[in-house]
Order: C-alpha cells, then structure tokens, then sequence
C-alpha cells in the first residue's frame, strides 16, 4: 500500500491510498496517525489567534470551592467544539469529560485540587490559530475558626481577619467576628501554612503563623492606648481610684496642683480627664451586615440559582428569570456588568416596599444598604464635598497614605463616609481610594473595603407563585 496522504481533521483520520494493501500494513499507517495525533499540540511557531479570552467563576486574591465552576469565554475567534481543546492543571491535561466546549465558552466543571491551580487553555480556532490563556486560583475545603479575644480576655466583635497564604501572601481570605469572637474563613487549603493577620479599633494588630490543618486558632489583642486616649483601659494599675490622665503640658507645676490629691489644694482644681477623641466616623449605623433572605427559604434557594447564572454568565437563563428581561439583558451587555452582578450580589439584602422596582410593593433588595438606609435619615453625616459611600467591613484602617505601612489615623467600622467626587483608585496603587476623615483632611482605605451609594443594586420580587429578577441599576441613595 501507498499511502499518498495522512491528515487528522475534527479528531478523525483520513488515509488517502492507492493500490491494494495488508491489515498489516494499514494498521502501520493507524499507528502512524496515533503517533501524529499524540504529538505536542504547539511547538512555539503557530499563529496566536486575534482572540481575546476573558475568565470568570473564580477570584484570583481569594480561595475557591473546590467544585468551582471555570468559565473560559472567547470573543473575537470561533472554537472547533470537536476540534484541540485542551485545559491543564499543574500540567497535566483535564480530562475530556470536564469540559463543555461551545464555539465561544469552555467551561471547566470539579477541575479543581486541593492547593493552587495553575490553569492552561489551549485552543486551536476555526482559522488555525492558536488560543493560549493561563490563571492561577487556590482551592480548598478546610474551614478556619478564629476566635478573637481583647481587654480582660473577652471575646471582641467586629475585629477583621484575614488568613494569608504562606506561598502567596498576595491571596488571602477575609471575615469578620461576630458578637461572641468568632469568625470563619472557608475554602482554604488543608496543606497550606497560613498567616492570621487580625486587626480591631483601639488594639494592636497581631499576625500568628498556623500550621497545615490547623481549623481553629484563639488569637488575644493588646489595647492600642499607649498616649491614654482611652483612659487607664489596658495598664495595669494598683489602685485605679488614686490614677487619672491629665492632658499633656510643657508647663513645670507642683504634682500636687496636676493631680488634686494634697490637702492644701481643693478637688475641684483638678484637671479633669480630658473627653476621647472622636472616633473617625461620619455616621456610623450600628448595623453591620445584614441578610434578611432566610426569612423565606424559596428566596434564599432563587438567590443562589442567580449567583450561579451570574457566576456562568448564563444570560439566557437570567432573562429566564427576569420580569423585564430587555432591561437585564442591556445591564449585562458588558463585561462590567456581569462583575457588578455578581459583586452586588455577593452582599445580603433587605425587604422594602419603597426603594424597589415599583413603589409601595414588597422586594428584596441587595446590598442591605441600598434597601435600609438613606441619605435623609442620615443626619449624622458631616455636610461638605464629596459623595457618599459606606464602609462594608468592620476595623478597616484608614491611613495617611496608600500602603499599608503609612501611618495609622484610626479605623472605620461600617461606616458611612464621603469620598472626594473626583477621586479614584490611586494610579500607583490601585487598590486603594482616597476619602475624607471628619476633621477635613484626606486619607486612603483599601478600595475593597467601601462601596458607593450609588453603586449597583439588585432586586427580586414575587410574582405569579415565584421569585424574579424585578431590577439591576446603579442609584438611587446618593445626596450632596
């Protein structure tokens, strides 16, 4: 047998001969396909296509659920769906079955191992072209129990934590204690050394290393008080009653006329103990985050089937469950607002019947502030330039400067603030956001850690037996 041609195409083999042949002979030429078909998929001088590959499903700063689902989606280029589409991990390929593979998605479905992820694409368009797109994620399923106490050994509430990876202190999982101490980080990796970084108004940060598998930790703060700002609280004094703070003064007088405790000078000449600073807030609700959905289980199950629509970017199936589709489809025309979605959506929400898509009908909406608060009923909040924003985490650190070693003004805590109408995320450092303290002077928080009133918000409503997707907009709380 002759064989004159041998091409692979869509996975199958095409022998083009002449003249008569053996089995054995023909089973030589299979061979020579498989041997073909097995080689590398690029060896370096391939066209790259004009593609662009963007992918969702996974947070590259923050741990992920082993069952993630990884979306890979092209624009600019069409896949073969039964032509070279390949995703490694650690690389080694996937298998096959992992993968859904349309002309312009590759979705990776239980792709992920315990650790980090190093994910490769490696796609061979309609025209030839090679598509090579990489990501790094960490995955995991231990879950950390940080149990935070302060002055006297008493459980402290609101105090941030954050687990930091060993190998990459870049990627890290965030919460907050709740009223007895405690707070859990989840989707970590169970081999992983991490560093327990906790931060809390008026206490000193502490980071403690925790070794592979460690699921709990009870990490104790010192009382940040050394100027006395809050009184005696933290020293260890004798007899408290015979201890007072006085203001600082570069005068020279007679103990006896500071402290008010001789007998030759009345008590009421003390110098009282001088009021606390304020603390740096605009208003501060006293709320913290708020999730009202498990009030109805049919909510909480529809909220979940959305944040997965949104994590796929299903379109289709979000205009499913929409009451105006049109609008929603519009909303997420971009790659935006598919981020916005699934960032509005990552908060809890409130019931109103005055801030929904209709007024005087029940909703609920998300974040929980967009629905709770207002800008009229915010009269705490100083007047003066700048829009306001609200602070979505607990002891978040405000300082002179975008980075973490500039120094320390104090911390916000659920706050409602202004940030400059102009402002942005520093150009050097982009994760950071300039805003105003109280006294009028500007200072830097981590960019993450505050929302605009006037960001995004989601709505759903009950209509006709069932939840929907009543509205997705931006606006609506802002005043000047």
């Amino acid at each position: 047998m002759i064989i004159e041609s041998l091409v692979l195409t869509r996975g199958r083999m095409v022998a083009a001969a002449r003249g008569k042949a053996s089995m054995k002979t023909f089973a030589c030429a299979v061979f020579l396909a498989v041997l073909v078909h097995a080689a590398p998929a690029f060896s370096g001088q391939e066209e790259a296509s004009a593609a662009t590959t963007k992918v969702s499903g996974v947070a590259t700063a923050r741990p992920n659920p082993l069952d993630s689902t990884v979306v890979f989606d092209v624009s600019g280029a069409r896949l073969e769906p039964r032509g070279h589409v390949m995703v490694t991990r650690n690389g080694s390929p996937l298998p096959r079955s992992l993968l859904t593979v349309t002309p312009s998605r590759v979705v990776v479905r239980g792709g992920l191992v315990d650790g980090v992820n190093s994910l490769e694409l490696e796609a061979v368009d309609t025209s030839g072209a090679v598509i090579d797109e990489h990501i790094v994620v960490w995955a995991g399923s231990r879950t950390l129990t940080v149990t935070v106490t302060g002055d006297k050994g008493k459980p402290l509430p609101k105090a941030a934590v954050r687990a930091l990876f060993d190998a990459d202190r870049n990627v890290f999982a965030i919460g907050a204690t709740d009223g007895g101490g405690r707070a859990q980080l989840e989707h970590l990796p169970a081999t992983q050394v991490l560093h327990a970084v906790v931060s809390a108004a008026d206490y000193v940060d502490r980071e403690v290393t925790l070794g592979a598998g460690e699921t709990a930790a009870t990490i104790g703060l010192d009382v940040d008080n050394n100027d006395f700002h809050l009184g005696l609280k933290g020293w260890e004094v004798s007899d408290p009653k015979q201890a007072r703070v006085v203001p600082h003064s570069e005068e020279s007088r007679p103990i006896k006329d500071v402290l008010g405790r001789q007998g030759d000078t009345p008590r009421g000449r003390a110098v009282p103990i001088p009021p606390m600073p304020p603390m740096l807030t605009g208003v501060r609700m006293g709320l913290g985050r708020v999730d009202a959905a498990a009030e109805d289980p049919e909510l909480t199950s529809f909220r979940e089937q959305v944040r997965a629509l949104a994590r796929t970017e299903d379109l289709d199936g979000l205009a499913s469950v929409a009451e105006t589709p049109a609008a929603l489809r519009e909303a997420l025309s971009t790659s935006a607002g598919w981020l916005a979605l699934r960032d509005t959506l990552a908060f809890g929400g409130f019931f109103t019947d005055s801030r929904g898509a209709v007024a005087g009908r029940r909703e609920f909406c998300t974040p929980y502030f967009y629905s709770t608060f207002a800008a009229s009923l915010m009269p705490g909040v100083p007047a003066g330039d700048g829009d306001l924003w609200i602070v979505v985490d607990a002891a978040v650190p405000v300082r002179a400067a975008p980075r973490q070693d500039a120094e320390l003004f104090g911390t916000f805590d659920y706050d409602v603030i202004r940030v400059p109408a102009l402002s942005g995320p520093s150009a050097a450092s982009p994760a950071w956001r300039e805003v105003f303290i109280p006294d009028g002077r500007r200072a830097w928080v981590e960019a993450s850690r505050i929302r605009s009133l006037d960001d995004y918000h989601a709505c759903f409503v009950k209509s006709g037996g069932r939840w929907v997707v009543s509205a997705f907009s931006r606006g609506g709380i802002q005043a000047r």
